[in-house]
């Protein structure tokens, strides 16, 4: 959907994976960038392949913290956005525990973010029904019509896959039957019906009759001063 081959996007890890940390209170919190080539046009599972490679190398060197990684790769920094990456997928892969005190009363209260910390953001959360999927993204950067339309082509990427796994990336669908009759039917609906008893020069000659005022045609624009 990107057109690129090279991808990175970030998912975060809890840093307890010591048991000496496990009943520590604190924030151990930090960043992965795993990055993916998806060079050579492979089939899904090749690519799932690599992706699994490349989340174990980075799991190998998770105590790294990201800040390190940016002050030695040393990318252009652009205040608009995150370095590295863009896009964020969080898996929560535990379930929520119940938490009982003495002569307390507690309850869970679920926040809701009114603030994109990425360009694009998966959230995602298994359940006794299945796997749920939370979208978040900058509205600065995308109408929610975009978003929704983005949504659809990742459900129709996900059903193409569980359809045939084996198939080749650039094979897999991303539009819907409905977009695909719009591309190539009705967008592309440019017949248009023109005598067939006249040369070329003789309609434009009747167009310039018709118009005389209006451009042409137009050859390399250039706004800019033309010097000596």
């Amino acid at each position: 959907m990107t057109g690129q081959d090279d991808v990175v996007v970030g998912t975060p890890v809890a840093g307890r994976d010591r048991e000496e940390t496990e009943s520590l209170i604190g924030l151990f919190l930090n960043s992965l960038a795993l990055r993916t080539r998806l060079s050579g046009n492979p089939t899904f599972l090749e690519l799932l392949s690599r992706v699994r490679s490349v989340a174990l190398g980075a799991y190998e060197n998770q105590h790294l913290p990201f800040e390190k990684l940016v002050e030695e790769l040393r990318p252009e920094r652009d205040l608009s956005r995150t370095p590295i990456f863009q896009v964020f997928i969080n898996f929560y892969n535990f379930k929520e525990a119940s938490l009982e005190l003495d002569r307390l009363s507690v309850n869970r209260l679920h926040l809701t973010e009114s603030t994109a910390q990425f360009d694009i953001s998966f959230f995602i959360r298994e359940h006794d029904d299945g796997i749920h999927l939370t979208f978040q993204y900058d509205a600065y950067l995308f109408e929610s019509v975009t978003v929704k339309r983005m949504l659809r082509r990742f459900e129709t990427l996900l059903r193409s896959i569980a359809t045939d796994p084996t198939r080749r990336i650039s094979d897999l669908a991303i539009l819907t039957e409905a977009e695909k009759h719009q591309l190539l039917v009705e967008w592309n609906d440019t017949k248009r019906e023109y005598p067939k008893d006249k040369c070329i020069h003789e309609l434009f000659e009747e167009q310039v009759e018709k118009s005389p005022d209006a451009v042409a045609v137009v050859f390399e624009i250039n706004s800019s001063p033309i010097g000596n």
